[in-house]
């Protein structure tokens, strides 16, 4: 599925990501990442290269398959700073755009990463709250920091059409717009 090119948007409109919002964002992942660390490797550490190769393609393939295709790229945008980061690693694809096969990408080794250690915490009661209340925060301030601003920001059509998390920052925004 083909639409307008990266070159083609207004990349200069999206204004660059706020260092305390990222930093809570970052940190709120970081923290998930390292009790889950904790709980693969003292509770299945036979597990635990399954869960670094989920972590380790999350947070790579995304990157070529949607940040590469994104107005943000090259710019320290609203997502953990994934368009700089996304810059770093690989060309730009100006002439591709998100598609369902690039959310395909980010959201299973996303949903291995973030499901696999609720799995292995199930018998502990303290770790599966831990995970809970981290995963919830977690899509809290991603969709407060990141997904809003998306949708104020974003020219891209198939963004707003198939991405869950835009429809959900979009109703939010509209929720509070109108003050229900």
């Amino acid at each position: 599925m083909e639409s307008e090119s990266c070159q083609s948007r207004e990349a200069s409109d999206y204004p660059d990501a706020d260092p305390k919002e990222q930093a809570v964002l970052i940190s709120v992942g970081a923290a998930y990442l390292a009790t889950a660390l904790y709980t693969m490797w003292r509770k299945k550490p036979g597990l635990l290269p399954l869960w670094l190769a989920a972590v380790a393609t999350w947070a790579t393939l995304p990157k070529y398959l949607i940040c590469t295709r994104c107005e943000c790229y090259g710019k320290p945008c609203d997502f953990t700073y994934g368009g700089r980061y996304s810059a770093k690693l690989f060309k730009p694809q100006p002439d591709r755009t998100v598609d369902v096969y690039s959310l395909i990408a980010e959201g299973v080794p996303g949903a291995v990463a973030m499901m696999l250690p609720f799995a292995v915490a199930r018998k502990s009661q303290g770790l599966l709250t831990l995970f809970g209340l981290l995963s919830l925060l977690w899509q809290v301030a991603l969709i407060k920091i990141a997904c809003i601003r998306c949708v104020r920001y974003s020219t891209d059509p198939f963004k707003r059409k198939y991405c869950p998390n835009y429809k959900i920052a979009g109703a939010l925004g509209s929720v509070l717009r109108e003050g229900i």
